[in-house]
């Protein structure tokens, strides 16, 4: 009855208890109020807002919703990944959560994360492998997983690795671009440095003929004029 007489009226309601249950981390409730909105109000700003939360969340509802809970807590705790112990759990944690958006995202913060620690290196090169290569994984989520590694590739000068990954997984044109430029570079220089080679050898042949001392057997003076005789 109500939702006949003041639909908008019920639409934002239901849009707010939405709101209230997404930010609790009650996921299937979001959902059916939502839902509720978006029947409400058919169309307009909050049909709109409503119908983009629902194919969000949906997206993310694997694993009964236990991957995007873990997800929003490392958004309010941020400092997860920047604590040793805190962050492997939620690494060990991850890899047991089903293929999907969430998986990825929260692999790619702690990588980035890790990037920043020295010591911690490996282990981001690993989850940002691991992101690379999940065709489940976002796409957002594979080219900036993919610019990171090959970045990290590249600061360490390991450029026949990041070939090797821009090939296996030309997701980000940026990535490819700088490789390539490297490459190229490098190039340049190898060929530079065999013509110094070259070069370095033909004077030193040349300068070895002119100091060769004239033998016994081969006295004409002409042979002998730069050597003193």
């Amino acid at each position: 009855m109500l939702a006949a007489e003041h639909p908008e009226a019920t639409a934002e309601t239901q849009f707010r208890l939405a709101a209230g249950d997404e930010a609790a981390g009650e996921y299937a409730g979001a959902l059916e109020h939502y839902r509720a909105s978006l029947t409400a109000s058919g169309s307009g700003r909050l049909a709109r807002g409503a119908r983009k939360r629902i194919v969000w969340i949906e997206e993310r509802s694997a694993g009964g919703f236990a991957p995007l809970a873990a997800l929003a807590r490392l958004r309010h705790e941020p400092w997860i990944v920047d604590d040793r112990a805190a962050s492997a759990e939620l690494a060990a944690e991850a890899e047991s959560f089903p293929p999907g958006l969430v998986r990825s995202e929260i692999r790619l913060r702690l990588a980035q994360a890790w990037l920043r620690q020295p010591m911690r290196r490996d282990e981001a090169l690993s989850e940002l492998r691991r992101i690379v290569s999940d065709p489940s994984a976002g796409a957002a989520d594979a080219v900036l997983a993919e610019r990171s590694l090959v970045e990290a590739l590249l600061t360490a000068g390991q450029l026949d690795a990041a070939q090797e990954e821009v090939l296996a997984h030309p997701f980000d044109s940026t990535a490819t671009a700088n490789v390539a430029r490297q490459l190229h570079r490098r190039f340049l220089r190898r060929t530079v440095e065999a013509g110094l080679i070259v070069l370095a050898a033909f004077a030193f042949v040349g300068l070895t003929r002119r100091r060769r001392p004239c033998r016994a057997s081969l006295p004409p003076v002409s042979e002998c004029a730069d050597s003193g005789a």
